[in-house]
């Protein structure tokens, strides 16, 4: 280890033996800089003296100690001395950049001169790297009280942990032999962790759960939702839409037969009120954002509004003439919603006055939703994803999938990952502003219906129902099947999550019936 290194340990050899891919003096150093990190240091400097080991190689130290003592000029002198990864002339530069940078913001913040900053960033930093950081810099000096500019340009509030900061960001770039990347230890003990998770998918625990490090990772099915609570009988036709509101308060089901039933969510799914204003079958609800307007979309030309509380009807929608609504949803400041039509048309209301604001005239829309940064997604007849940006009312984004898409679902923890139903039998997983396929859910049927799949458990399964009538639920990042589920006759046409009780969905099914699912209640972990 470049000249550093020192004497073997007792028990060296039989460790060695029996755990061959672990060296026992990388280890070593790393458990003298976990100590450190602990803040044992005195453990940590008698460990050091004990193995003869340094934490980092002597041209690192200097290098260190120049950083941390605000000596810029010889730290920039030091970096010949560094062993680099790369030891290109382009690596060496973006490092004395960083430290320029670092120069820059001291002058800023701990000088308040912004003259010397300016001359700094026009005389030596101006070269050194591309117009983006330079406008970064810039941006500061004319705003440097902002918070969101000074963390993206390195400043943490204070010299100090600027300064970490700054040789964090630096030792990227160096041989990890010469410097151990900051909390390694911690590092490497979080990707096992999240390995035997990967290879134990059930992970249905409390939130409270800890998990130790004295034994491996154990399967938890504690909550896992396996069980029926709640069955709800009060349709009379097929269920083809199912939806919790935002709060977890109320539950709402459309069905073939013109009705919609809001539920008490939270006193044992009893019935609030029967909302009977449509002609014909109900197969679209929506929730508005504060939860106090649900939208209802039927195979009429209109749409109706209704207050959520009192069960009233607010207002009837329209988009003209005879085109028909089959999908909705709001705007996530809840000011507008959208309506989508078969007939191709789409439309932004106010949602106050109840009129249109802005019209789309393209696709047959099978499905939409909003994304919580403004996005428009559509899929549509002709198998595509179209991606709207609602503030500009411009088109972004065309995904042209070749497969036939019925129904779509949008992520709240990444707005740009959409979950699609595709027939024949096949969910998949998209990045749409990367054009990426992430992952394919298979083993439910779905050749001839429209079918809604959704995001679970704090978005770490997928969960769809199928022709069969049975549910089924994948691990979202492995694809892995978690559990089938005996669930309707006939098809088992929509289920959604809870967003306030992760382990609580809702299913309903061509038998008119809509069920409640949670854990089991005997369920342990094993």
């Amino acid at each position: 280890m470049n000249g550093y290194q020192g004497n073997s340990g007792k028990g060296q050899g039989q460790l060695a033996q029996r755990f061959p891919e672990v060296d026992p003096s990388e280890l070593t150093r790393l458990i003298i800089q976990a100590l450190s990190d602990l803040g044992y240091q005195r453990s940590s400097d008698e460990l050091r003296d004990e193995s003869g080991l340094e934490l980092d190689s002597p041209a690192i130290n200097g290098f260190i100690e120049c950083v941390r003592s605000g000596d810029f000029t010889n730290a920039e002198l030091k970096i010949a001395d560094l062993h680099l990864i790369n030891d290109s002339d382009e690596t060496k530069r973006h490092i004395v950049f960083l430290i320029k940078r670092q120069k820059f913001l001291e002058l800023l913040y701990l000088e308040n001169s912004t003259q010397e900053a300016l001359i700094l960033l026009r005389q030596e930093v101006h070269e050194l790297t591309d117009t983006a950081n330079i406008r970064a810099l810039t941006s500061l000096l004319m705003n440097k009280d902002s918070p969101e500019l000074q963390r993206s340009n390195g400043w943490m509030g204070d010299a100090m942990l600027s300064r970490d900061s700054l040789l964090n960001d630096i030792s990227k770039f160096i041989d990890p032999n010469d410097m151990i990347p900051k909390q390694r230890l911690f590092q490497l003990l979080q990707q096992s962790i999240k390995y035997q998770q990967s290879k134990t998918l059930y992970q249905f625990g409390d939130e409270g759960d800890r998990i130790s490090l004295y034994e491996d990772v154990k399967s938890n099915k504690k909550n896992f939702p396996d069980t029926v609570h709640y069955t709800l009988t009060m349709h009379e036709d097929e269920v083809w839409y199912v939806t919790f509101s935002h709060d977890g308060r109320y539950f709402a089901s459309a069905s073939a037969d013109n009705h919609v039933l809001l539920y008490d969510a939270i006193n044992g799914f009893s019935l609030l009120h029967d909302l009977s204003g449509h002609d014909k079958q109900v197969m679209h609800c929506s929730f508005s954002p504060d939860d106090s307007m649900l939208l209802t979309c039927s195979f009429e030309s209109k749409a109706h509004l209704w207050n959520v509380q009192t069960g009233e009807l607010v207002r009837t929608l329209s988009l003209g003439g005879d085109s028909r609504i089959w999908c909705s949803d709001w705007f996530p400041d809840g000011g507008s919603f959208v309506l989508g039509s078969p007939d191709k048309e789409i439309a932004i209301f106010d949602a106050s006055s109840g009129e249109v604001v802005h019209r789309w005239e393209g696709p047959v829309v099978n499905d939409l939703k909003i994304s919580r940064d403004y996005k428009l997604i559509a899929v549509t007849y002709d198998m595509n994803v179209e991606v709207w940006d609602l503030r500009t009312k411009h088109k972004v984004k065309t995904l042209e999938l070749g497969q036939r898409l019925t129904s779509v679902s949008v992520s709240d923890k990444n707005p740009a990952q959409i979950l699609i139903n595709v027939s024949p039998n096949e969910l998949q997983l998209w990045d749409w502003s990367r054009h990426i396929l992430l992952a394919k859910y298979v083993g439910h049927k779905q050749e001839k219906f429209v079918l809604r799949s959704c995001f679970g458990y704090d978005e770490r399964v997928i969960l769809s129902g199928s022709e069969d009538g049975r549910i089924f639920m994948w691990n979202k990042e492995y694809g892995a099947l978690l559990g089938v589920f005996d669930a309707h006759t006939g098809n088992s046409n929509c289920v959604c999550w809870n967003p306030r009780i992760k382990s609580m969905f809702a299913s309903s099914g061509d038998d008119t019936i809509v069920k409640i699912w949670g854990p089991s209640r005997t369920s342990d972990s094993g």
